[in-house]
Protein backbone atom coordinates (compact mmCIF):
# COMPACT_ATOMS: atom_id res chain seq x y z
CA UNK A 1 0.00 0.00 0.00
CA UNK A 2 1.56 3.68 -1.06
CA UNK A 3 1.95 5.87 1.98
CA UNK A 4 3.20 9.67 1.72
CA UNK A 5 5.07 11.76 4.42
CA UNK A 6 3.00 14.68 4.22
CA UNK A 7 3.63 17.01 7.69
CA UNK A 8 0.87 17.55 9.96
CA UNK A 9 0.05 21.28 8.01
CA UNK A 10 -0.36 19.86 5.04
CA UNK A 11 -2.46 17.27 5.98
CA UNK A 12 -4.73 19.95 7.21
CA UNK A 13 -4.32 21.47 4.70
CA UNK A 14 -5.61 18.64 2.14
CA UNK A 15 -8.96 18.32 4.96
CA UNK A 16 -9.54 21.74 4.69
CA UNK A 17 -8.88 22.44 1.13
CA UNK A 18 -12.38 20.84 -0.05
CA UNK A 19 -14.19 23.53 2.14
CA UNK A 20 -12.27 26.40 0.73
CA UNK A 21 -13.57 25.12 -2.67
CA UNK A 22 -16.72 23.98 -1.40
CA UNK A 23 -17.77 28.01 -0.08
CA UNK A 24 -16.56 29.33 -3.04
CA UNK A 25 -19.53 27.98 -5.58
CA UNK A 26 -22.58 28.40 -2.65
CA UNK A 27 -23.83 31.72 -3.56
CA UNK A 28 -22.94 31.51 -7.39
CA UNK A 29 -24.88 28.58 -7.41
CA UNK A 30 -27.72 29.48 -5.74
CA UNK A 31 -28.13 32.46 -8.18
CA UNK A 32 -27.39 30.37 -11.31
CA UNK A 33 -29.76 27.38 -10.36
CA UNK A 34 -32.61 29.75 -10.02
CA UNK A 35 -31.53 31.95 -13.46
CA UNK A 36 -30.46 28.79 -16.25
CA UNK A 37 -31.96 25.77 -14.26
CA UNK A 38 -30.84 23.37 -11.42
CA UNK A 39 -30.83 19.98 -12.92
CA UNK A 40 -28.26 20.81 -15.38
CA UNK A 41 -26.22 22.95 -12.70
CA UNK A 42 -26.24 19.83 -10.57
CA UNK A 43 -25.45 17.37 -12.91
CA UNK A 44 -22.42 19.45 -14.01
CA UNK A 45 -21.33 19.62 -10.45
CA UNK A 46 -21.80 15.36 -9.71
CA UNK A 47 -20.72 14.05 -12.99
CA UNK A 48 -17.33 16.67 -12.21
CA UNK A 49 -16.73 15.36 -9.16
CA UNK A 50 -17.17 11.86 -9.98
CA UNK A 51 -14.67 12.22 -12.77
CA UNK A 52 -12.41 14.11 -9.95
CA UNK A 53 -12.54 10.82 -7.70
CA UNK A 54 -11.17 8.98 -10.27
CA UNK A 55 -7.80 10.81 -10.54
CA UNK A 56 -7.54 11.74 -6.64
CA UNK A 57 -5.09 8.76 -6.20
CA UNK A 58 -3.35 9.62 -9.91
CA UNK A 59 -3.29 13.33 -8.27
CA UNK A 60 -1.65 11.81 -4.87
CA UNK A 61 1.52 10.08 -6.73
CA UNK A 62 1.82 13.79 -8.80
CA UNK A 63 2.44 15.02 -5.34
CA UNK A 64 1.05 17.38 -2.89
CA UNK A 65 0.13 20.61 -5.19
CA UNK A 66 -1.77 18.22 -7.49
CA UNK A 67 -3.86 16.63 -4.61
CA UNK A 68 -4.65 19.69 -2.74
CA UNK A 69 -5.88 21.45 -6.83
CA UNK A 70 -8.05 18.22 -7.13
CA UNK A 71 -9.49 18.83 -3.54
CA UNK A 72 -10.58 22.20 -4.18
CA UNK A 73 -12.20 21.46 -7.53
CA UNK A 74 -13.68 18.30 -5.51
CA UNK A 75 -15.31 21.45 -2.75
CA UNK A 76 -16.13 23.18 -5.78
CA UNK A 77 -17.87 21.10 -7.95
CA UNK A 78 -19.97 19.48 -4.44
CA UNK A 79 -20.80 23.47 -3.57
CA UNK A 80 -23.20 23.16 -6.31
CA UNK A 81 -25.50 20.53 -4.67
CA UNK A 82 -27.26 22.31 -1.42
CA UNK A 83 -28.48 25.29 -2.89
CA UNK A 84 -29.60 23.67 -6.41
CA UNK A 85 -30.87 21.25 -4.74
CA UNK A 86 -33.18 24.18 -2.23
CA UNK A 87 -34.23 25.45 -5.85
CA UNK A 88 -35.42 22.35 -7.19
CA UNK A 89 -37.57 21.51 -3.69
CA UNK A 90 -38.75 25.47 -3.81
CA UNK A 91 -40.52 24.67 -7.55
CA UNK A 92 -41.70 20.82 -6.85
CA UNK A 93 -43.24 21.05 -3.02
CA UNK A 94 -46.27 22.50 -1.52
CA UNK A 95 -46.28 23.62 1.46
CA UNK A 96 -48.42 21.46 3.64
CA UNK A 97 -45.50 18.44 2.51
CA UNK A 98 -42.64 20.17 2.74
CA UNK A 99 -41.66 19.71 5.95
CA UNK A 100 -41.99 15.85 5.34
CA UNK A 101 -40.02 15.92 1.98
CA UNK A 102 -37.17 18.02 2.74
CA UNK A 103 -36.61 16.40 6.01
CA UNK A 104 -36.77 12.96 4.64
CA UNK A 105 -33.84 14.15 1.62
CA UNK A 106 -31.93 15.92 4.75
CA UNK A 107 -31.83 12.05 5.66
CA UNK A 108 -29.68 10.76 2.95
CA UNK A 109 -26.96 12.76 4.27
CA UNK A 110 -26.57 11.01 7.63
CA UNK A 111 -27.29 7.97 5.40
CA UNK A 112 -24.27 8.84 3.43
CA UNK A 113 -21.53 9.09 5.87
CA UNK A 114 -22.91 6.06 7.96
CA UNK A 115 -22.44 4.08 4.48
CA UNK A 116 -19.11 5.36 3.05
CA UNK A 117 -16.90 5.11 6.37
CA UNK A 118 -17.56 1.32 6.23
CA UNK A 119 -17.42 0.88 2.48
CA UNK A 120 -14.37 2.64 2.18
CA UNK A 121 -12.46 1.58 4.94
CA UNK A 122 -13.20 -1.60 3.94
CA UNK A 123 -12.31 -1.11 0.21
CA UNK A 124 -8.62 0.33 1.08
CA UNK A 125 -8.44 -2.69 3.39
CA UNK A 126 -8.90 -5.42 0.81
CA UNK A 127 -7.49 -3.68 -2.57
CA UNK A 128 -5.82 -0.33 -1.20
CA UNK A 129 -6.80 3.28 -0.64
CA UNK A 130 -6.98 4.36 -4.34
CA UNK A 131 -9.94 1.26 -4.62
CA UNK A 132 -12.10 3.77 -1.95
CA UNK A 133 -11.69 6.93 -4.69
CA UNK A 134 -12.89 4.60 -7.88
CA UNK A 135 -16.29 2.94 -5.75
CA UNK A 136 -16.95 6.89 -4.99
CA UNK A 137 -16.34 7.73 -8.72
CA UNK A 138 -18.59 4.81 -9.97
CA UNK A 139 -21.59 5.81 -7.48
CA UNK A 140 -21.43 9.14 -8.47
CA UNK A 141 -21.38 8.94 -12.41
CA UNK A 142 -24.32 6.44 -11.85
CA UNK A 143 -26.04 8.67 -9.82
CA UNK A 144 -25.42 11.00 -12.73
CA UNK A 145 -27.37 8.98 -15.33
CA UNK A 146 -30.58 8.41 -13.38
CA UNK A 147 -31.01 12.10 -12.19
CA UNK A 148 -30.11 12.89 -15.67
CA UNK A 149 -33.38 10.69 -16.52
CA UNK A 150 -35.72 11.39 -13.89
CA UNK A 151 -35.32 14.94 -12.93
CA UNK A 152 -37.02 18.16 -14.33
CA UNK A 153 -37.10 21.63 -12.94
CA UNK A 154 -40.20 22.10 -12.63
CA UNK A 155 -43.68 21.14 -12.80
CA UNK A 156 -44.16 22.87 -16.39
CA UNK A 157 -41.45 21.27 -17.61
CA UNK A 158 -42.37 17.63 -16.70
CA UNK A 159 -43.27 15.31 -19.61
CA UNK A 160 -44.87 12.79 -17.78
CA UNK A 161 -46.83 14.34 -15.08
CA UNK A 162 -50.20 14.36 -14.71
CA UNK A 163 -52.59 17.32 -14.82
CA UNK A 164 -53.63 17.03 -11.73
CA UNK A 165 -51.25 16.82 -9.88
CA UNK A 166 -49.68 19.81 -12.04
CA UNK A 167 -52.70 22.07 -11.35
CA UNK A 168 -52.22 21.06 -7.47
CA UNK A 169 -48.30 21.38 -7.09
CA UNK A 170 -48.94 24.97 -9.35
CA UNK A 171 -51.98 26.33 -6.95
CA UNK A 172 -50.01 25.20 -4.00
CA UNK A 173 -46.69 27.07 -4.57
CA UNK A 174 -47.26 30.12 -7.23
CA UNK A 175 -44.69 30.97 -9.81
CA UNK A 176 -41.79 29.03 -8.98
CA UNK A 177 -43.45 25.56 -9.94
CA UNK A 178 -44.27 27.50 -13.39
CA UNK A 179 -40.35 27.57 -14.04
CA UNK A 180 -40.85 31.42 -13.52
CA UNK A 181 -37.66 33.22 -13.00
CA UNK A 182 -37.07 35.81 -10.17
CA UNK A 183 -36.94 38.88 -12.01
CA UNK A 184 -35.01 40.42 -8.88
CA UNK A 185 -33.51 39.38 -6.56
CA UNK A 186 -34.67 42.05 -3.01
CA UNK A 187 -31.03 42.40 -1.75
CA UNK A 188 -31.95 45.25 0.95
CA UNK A 189 -34.73 43.77 2.36
CA UNK A 190 -32.97 40.07 2.81
CA UNK A 191 -30.37 42.15 4.35
CA UNK A 192 -32.62 43.83 6.61
CA UNK A 193 -34.52 40.20 7.47
CA UNK A 194 -34.15 38.95 10.75
CA UNK A 195 -35.56 35.82 10.33
CA UNK A 196 -32.73 35.39 7.01
CA UNK A 197 -30.09 36.43 9.75
CA UNK A 198 -31.24 33.80 11.65
CA UNK A 199 -30.26 31.21 9.43
CA UNK A 200 -27.08 32.76 8.68
CA UNK A 201 -26.15 32.43 12.21
CA UNK A 202 -27.46 29.61 12.98
CA UNK A 203 -25.62 27.87 10.14
CA UNK A 204 -22.25 28.85 11.51
CA UNK A 205 -22.95 27.46 14.88
CA UNK A 206 -24.89 24.37 14.22
CA UNK A 207 -22.26 23.63 11.37
CA UNK A 208 -19.18 24.30 13.32
CA UNK A 209 -20.72 21.52 15.93
CA UNK A 210 -21.04 19.05 12.82
CA UNK A 211 -17.82 19.29 10.91
CA UNK A 212 -16.46 19.03 14.94
CA UNK A 213 -18.19 15.85 14.88
CA UNK A 214 -17.32 14.51 11.66
CA UNK A 215 -14.07 15.57 11.63
CA UNK A 216 -12.52 15.00 15.47
CA UNK A 217 -14.91 11.58 16.40
CA UNK A 218 -12.05 9.86 13.82
CA UNK A 219 -9.09 11.88 15.90
CA UNK A 220 -10.68 11.07 19.20
CA UNK A 221 -11.34 7.18 18.49
CA UNK A 222 -7.85 6.82 16.79
CA UNK A 223 -5.92 8.75 19.12
CA UNK A 224 -7.51 8.57 22.61
CA UNK A 225 -9.13 5.20 22.39
CA UNK A 226 -6.15 3.63 19.87
CA UNK A 227 -8.37 2.03 17.64
CA UNK A 228 -7.44 0.82 14.10
CA UNK A 229 -9.01 2.28 10.58
CA UNK A 230 -11.66 -0.41 9.86
CA UNK A 231 -12.88 0.06 14.16
CA UNK A 232 -12.72 3.14 13.69
CA UNK A 233 -14.81 3.36 10.63
CA UNK A 234 -17.85 0.80 12.30
CA UNK A 235 -18.40 2.68 15.30
CA UNK A 236 -18.15 5.75 13.26
CA UNK A 237 -21.23 4.65 11.16
CA UNK A 238 -23.28 4.47 14.59
CA UNK A 239 -24.18 7.98 15.04
CA UNK A 240 -25.48 8.87 11.70
CA UNK A 241 -27.28 5.38 10.82
CA UNK A 242 -29.49 6.21 14.07
CA UNK A 243 -29.55 9.97 12.65
CA UNK A 244 -30.99 8.81 9.56
CA UNK A 245 -33.35 6.86 11.17
CA UNK A 246 -34.77 9.55 13.85
CA UNK A 247 -34.88 11.77 10.63
CA UNK A 248 -36.41 9.32 8.44
CA UNK A 249 -39.19 8.52 11.28
CA UNK A 250 -40.15 11.56 12.50
CA UNK A 251 -40.70 13.61 9.33
CA UNK A 252 -44.28 12.50 8.95
CA UNK A 253 -44.70 13.58 12.34
CA UNK A 254 -44.01 16.70 11.64
CA UNK A 255 -45.97 16.97 8.77
CA UNK A 256 -48.57 15.85 10.46
CA UNK A 257 -48.10 18.83 13.18
CA UNK A 258 -48.37 21.57 10.52
CA UNK A 259 -50.89 19.74 7.96
CA UNK A 260 -53.60 19.24 10.98
CA UNK A 261 -52.99 22.91 12.38
CA UNK A 262 -51.36 21.38 15.94
CA UNK A 263 -48.78 23.95 15.82
CA UNK A 264 -48.14 26.70 13.54
CA UNK A 265 -44.73 26.31 10.93
CA UNK A 266 -42.82 28.95 13.48
CA UNK A 267 -43.11 27.19 15.98
CA UNK A 268 -42.70 23.82 14.92
CA UNK A 269 -39.62 25.33 13.80
CA UNK A 270 -37.83 27.15 16.65
CA UNK A 271 -38.89 24.19 18.68
CA UNK A 272 -36.87 21.46 16.62
CA UNK A 273 -34.20 23.74 16.31
CA UNK A 274 -33.95 24.61 19.64
CA UNK A 275 -33.67 20.58 20.55
CA UNK A 276 -31.17 20.00 17.47
CA UNK A 277 -29.28 22.92 19.11
CA UNK A 278 -29.21 22.89 22.59
CA UNK A 279 -29.51 19.18 23.47
CA UNK A 280 -26.29 18.50 21.73
CA UNK A 281 -24.38 21.28 23.53
CA UNK A 282 -25.00 20.08 26.29
CA UNK A 283 -24.32 16.84 25.70
CA UNK A 284 -21.16 18.00 24.33
CA UNK A 285 -20.59 19.76 27.67
CA UNK A 286 -21.33 16.81 29.72
CA UNK A 287 -18.60 14.80 27.59
CA UNK A 288 -16.04 17.20 28.01
CA UNK A 289 -15.98 17.21 31.85
CA UNK A 290 -15.67 13.49 32.98
CA UNK A 291 -12.94 10.80 31.73
CA UNK A 292 -15.25 8.69 29.90
CA UNK A 293 -15.11 4.77 29.06
CA UNK A 294 -14.85 3.91 25.28
CA UNK A 295 -18.67 2.65 25.62
CA UNK A 296 -19.78 6.11 27.14
CA UNK A 297 -17.98 7.80 24.29
CA UNK A 298 -19.66 6.29 21.70
CA UNK A 299 -23.26 6.43 23.51
CA UNK A 300 -22.73 10.24 23.63
CA UNK A 301 -21.66 10.86 20.41
CA UNK A 302 -24.58 8.95 19.13
CA UNK A 303 -27.00 10.97 21.48
CA UNK A 304 -25.30 14.23 19.95
CA UNK A 305 -25.08 13.53 16.38
CA UNK A 306 -28.74 11.50 16.72
CA UNK A 307 -30.54 15.46 18.23
CA UNK A 308 -28.73 17.20 16.25
CA UNK A 309 -31.27 15.77 13.47
CA UNK A 310 -33.57 17.71 14.46
CA UNK A 311 -32.16 20.73 12.88
CA UNK A 312 -33.42 18.65 10.08
CA UNK A 313 -37.27 19.85 10.79
CA UNK A 314 -35.71 23.12 11.89
CA UNK A 315 -33.98 25.58 10.34
CA UNK A 316 -32.40 23.62 7.92
CA UNK A 317 -35.60 23.55 5.89
CA UNK A 318 -36.63 27.38 6.55
CA UNK A 319 -34.96 28.55 3.26
CA UNK A 320 -38.00 27.45 1.47
CA UNK A 321 -40.46 28.60 4.00
CA UNK A 322 -39.57 32.31 3.84
CA UNK A 323 -38.72 32.33 0.26
CA UNK A 324 -39.31 29.64 -1.93
CA UNK A 325 -38.74 32.10 -4.93
CA UNK A 326 -35.21 32.57 -3.55
CA UNK A 327 -34.33 29.72 -1.42
CA UNK A 328 -31.62 28.75 -3.48
CA UNK A 329 -29.76 31.62 -2.80
CA UNK A 330 -30.53 31.87 0.81
CA UNK A 331 -29.51 28.20 1.20
CA UNK A 332 -26.53 29.06 -0.79
CA UNK A 333 -25.13 32.41 1.39
CA UNK A 334 -25.77 30.52 4.73
CA UNK A 335 -24.16 27.47 3.82
CA UNK A 336 -21.19 29.72 2.75
CA UNK A 337 -21.21 31.19 6.11
CA UNK A 338 -21.49 27.72 7.97
CA UNK A 339 -18.59 26.33 5.52
CA UNK A 340 -16.13 28.76 6.60
CA UNK A 341 -17.11 27.47 9.78
CA UNK A 342 -15.65 23.67 8.18
CA UNK A 343 -12.71 25.34 7.15
CA UNK A 344 -11.76 26.80 10.70
CA UNK A 345 -12.93 23.91 12.93
CA UNK A 346 -9.60 21.58 11.64
CA UNK A 347 -7.16 24.71 12.83
CA UNK A 348 -8.69 24.81 15.59
CA UNK A 349 -8.53 20.93 16.61
CA UNK A 350 -5.24 20.43 15.84
CA UNK A 351 -3.72 23.79 17.90
CA UNK A 352 -5.26 22.15 20.86
CA UNK A 353 -4.77 18.30 19.62
CA UNK A 354 -2.31 18.06 16.74
CA UNK A 355 1.03 18.14 18.16
CA UNK A 356 2.66 14.80 19.81
CA UNK A 357 1.55 14.16 23.62
CA UNK A 358 -1.60 16.53 23.42
CA UNK A 359 -4.34 14.46 23.04
CA UNK A 360 -5.28 14.38 26.62
CA UNK A 361 -8.35 14.65 28.25
CA UNK A 362 -8.04 18.57 29.28
CA UNK A 363 -7.09 19.09 25.61
CA UNK A 364 -9.88 17.53 24.07
CA UNK A 365 -12.18 19.58 26.52
CA UNK A 366 -11.60 22.45 25.09
CA UNK A 367 -12.31 21.30 21.92
CA UNK A 368 -15.55 20.01 22.81
CA UNK A 369 -16.54 23.20 24.74
CA UNK A 370 -16.13 25.37 21.71
CA UNK A 371 -18.62 23.10 20.03
CA UNK A 372 -21.09 23.12 22.58
CA UNK A 373 -20.50 27.22 22.50
CA UNK A 374 -21.55 27.14 19.11
CA UNK A 375 -24.36 24.86 19.68
CA UNK A 376 -25.96 26.97 22.34
CA UNK A 377 -25.56 30.22 20.37
CA UNK A 378 -26.55 29.12 17.24
CA UNK A 379 -30.36 28.02 19.29
CA UNK A 380 -30.08 31.43 20.72
CA UNK A 381 -30.32 33.17 17.59
CA UNK A 382 -32.76 30.76 15.90
CA UNK A 383 -35.33 31.34 18.81
CA UNK A 384 -35.04 35.03 19.07
CA UNK A 385 -35.19 35.76 15.40
CA UNK A 386 -36.42 32.50 13.46
CA UNK A 387 -39.83 32.31 11.61
CA UNK A 388 -41.78 29.67 9.39
CA UNK A 389 -43.91 32.16 7.70
CA UNK A 390 -43.37 33.24 4.08
CA UNK A 391 -41.63 36.62 4.27
CA UNK A 392 -43.69 39.72 2.22
CA UNK A 393 -40.47 40.53 0.27
CA UNK A 394 -40.13 37.32 -1.24
CA UNK A 395 -43.15 37.84 -3.69
CA UNK A 396 -44.31 41.19 -4.70
CA UNK A 397 -46.76 40.14 -7.30
CA UNK A 398 -49.59 40.48 -5.29
CA UNK A 399 -52.85 39.91 -7.96
CA UNK A 400 -50.90 36.70 -8.69
CA UNK A 401 -50.82 35.69 -5.01
CA UNK A 402 -54.69 36.47 -4.82
CA UNK A 403 -55.65 33.92 -8.01
CA UNK A 404 -54.05 31.16 -5.92
CA UNK A 405 -56.38 28.43 -4.15
CA UNK A 406 -55.05 28.03 -0.64
CA UNK A 407 -52.80 25.00 0.07
CA UNK A 408 -54.91 24.25 2.80
CA UNK A 409 -57.96 24.10 1.04
CA UNK A 410 -56.85 22.11 -1.18
CA UNK A 411 -55.36 19.25 1.42
CA UNK A 412 -58.78 19.37 2.87
CA UNK A 413 -60.09 18.83 0.00
CA UNK A 414 -57.93 15.80 -0.92
CA UNK A 415 -58.15 14.31 2.32
CA UNK A 416 -62.45 14.28 1.90
CA UNK A 417 -62.25 12.77 -1.59
CA UNK A 418 -60.29 10.46 -0.63
CA UNK A 419 -56.86 11.00 -2.66
CA UNK A 420 -53.45 11.02 -1.19
CA UNK A 421 -51.92 13.28 -3.15
CA UNK A 422 -54.07 14.68 -6.45
CA UNK A 423 -57.06 16.93 -5.46
CA UNK A 424 -60.26 17.80 -7.33
CA UNK A 425 -61.95 20.75 -6.19
CA UNK A 426 -65.68 20.33 -6.42
CA UNK A 427 -66.85 22.79 -4.63
CA UNK A 428 -68.37 25.96 -7.09
CA UNK A 429 -67.20 28.72 -4.46
CA UNK A 430 -63.78 28.71 -4.69
CA UNK A 431 -61.51 29.54 -7.16
CA UNK A 432 -60.37 26.18 -9.19
CA UNK A 433 -56.70 25.18 -10.02
CA UNK A 434 -55.46 25.84 -13.25
CA UNK A 435 -52.71 24.83 -15.59
CA UNK A 436 -51.26 28.08 -16.87
CA UNK A 437 -50.12 27.48 -21.04
CA UNK A 438 -47.20 26.45 -22.23
CA UNK A 439 -45.29 26.50 -25.35
CA UNK A 440 -46.16 29.84 -26.32
CA UNK A 441 -43.00 32.29 -26.33
CA UNK A 442 -44.75 35.62 -25.50
CA UNK A 443 -45.97 34.03 -21.95
CA UNK A 444 -42.15 33.63 -20.79
CA UNK A 445 -40.46 36.84 -21.67
CA UNK A 446 -40.29 39.68 -19.83
CA UNK A 447 -40.90 40.97 -16.02
CA UNK A 448 -42.83 38.41 -13.10
CA UNK A 449 -44.92 41.28 -13.48
CA UNK A 450 -45.95 41.51 -17.29
CA UNK A 451 -45.85 37.65 -17.41
CA UNK A 452 -48.62 37.78 -14.64
CA UNK A 453 -50.90 40.01 -16.70
CA UNK A 454 -50.61 37.92 -19.85
CA UNK A 455 -50.52 34.90 -17.91
CA UNK A 456 -54.28 36.11 -16.77
CA UNK A 457 -55.27 37.31 -19.65
CA UNK A 458 -55.52 33.62 -21.24
CA UNK A 459 -57.53 32.10 -18.20
CA UNK A 460 -60.81 31.25 -19.10
CA UNK A 461 -63.41 31.99 -16.22
CA UNK A 462 -64.59 28.86 -14.48
CA UNK A 463 -68.24 28.45 -15.66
Amino acid sequence: METYTWTGVERTHLMVSFYYGYLLSQIPSGYLAEQYGAKRLFALGVGVCGFLAFLMPLAARYGYTALLCTRLSMGICQGFSIPVLSTIFGRWIPPLERTQLLAFAAAGVPVGIALVFPISAGFAELYGWSSAFYFAGTVSLMFLMAWSVFVFDSPEEHPFITGMEKSYIISSIGAPAMGVKPSTVPWKSMATSGPFWALVLCSWCADWGSFMLINTIPLYLQGYFKLNLLTTADYMAIPYAVTSIIVASLSSVANYLISKEKCTRTVLRKISTAIGTFVPGILLIALSFQVCSFTTAITLFTLITGFSGFCNFGFRVNFNDISPSHAGLLWGIATTIGTISGAIVPWVTRAYIGHPGAQTQGNWQKVFLIGAAHYIAGGICYSLLGSGEQQVWDHKEKGFEARRTSPESLWEKLRKDGHWRFPMPKEKKSIPPWIPPSGEAELTTGTLERQEARRRSSIVPPM
